[in-house]
């Protein structure tokens, strides 16, 4: 099994990142609405990312396999709140990696950094709820279904409602520590 790290995003990775944005069964299944962006507007749009990331509002960890630096994902950390210690996670991963495991390995890591470095308490995610192959990744993962925020995204000609889910840091550590040392 070959190992899962992450690295910062860098200026070329936007290549990939279009990829992926431009990749129809990725797009229907978050609740982002899927735009049509040139190469240079990825560009740009990842520039801005590396000025969120600096400033620390949002952090992007870049998913990558084995030896290789390609990236194969990213996690991103939005809504970082240092006053109440939680954030919000989003994840994409490139279609030929999905399935592998890949995407939790690469959560372990996120959520002890955000968990014992940066001192958050709580990670929260916002899934679609037709989305059932993440809901059940995340539900794998231990995190913790707390309600539906019904009708909040309009997407593909539809209302859909978005089901939150969450994890404390008391809860990672006992599912997830004995990961770490392996890691």
């Amino acid at each position: 099994m070959d190992k899962v790290w992450l690295r910062a995003l860098e200026p070329d990775d936007y290549k990939y990142t279009h990829q992926w944005r431009t990749d129809d069964a990725t797009w229907s299944a978050v609740a982002g609405t899927k735009r049509f962006v040139s190469l240079d507007t990825e560009r740009r749009w990842l520039v801005s990312a590396l000025e969120s990331h600096e400033k620390g509002g949002v952090l992007r960890f870049v998913v990558c396999v084995g030896d290789n630096d390609k990236p194969v994902g990213l996690v991103s950390a939005t809504s970082v709140d240092h006053i109440n210690n939680s954030c919000e996670l989003g994840s994409l991963l490139s279609p030929e990696y999905r399935k592998k495991g890949i995407i939790q390995r690469a959560w372990v890591k996120v959520y002890d950094y955000l968990f014992s470095q940066l001192g958050m308490n709580r990670v929260e995610c916002f899934i679609l709820a037709d989305n059932l192959a993440s809901r059940r990744s995340h539900e794998k993962f231990g995190l913790v279904e707390e309600g539906v925020h019904r009708h909040a995204i309009y997407k593909d000609g539809a209302y859909k409602d978005l089901v939150v889910y969450s994890m404390l840091k008391s809860e990672f550590y006992p599912l997830h520590g004995d990961k770490l040392k392996s890691a």
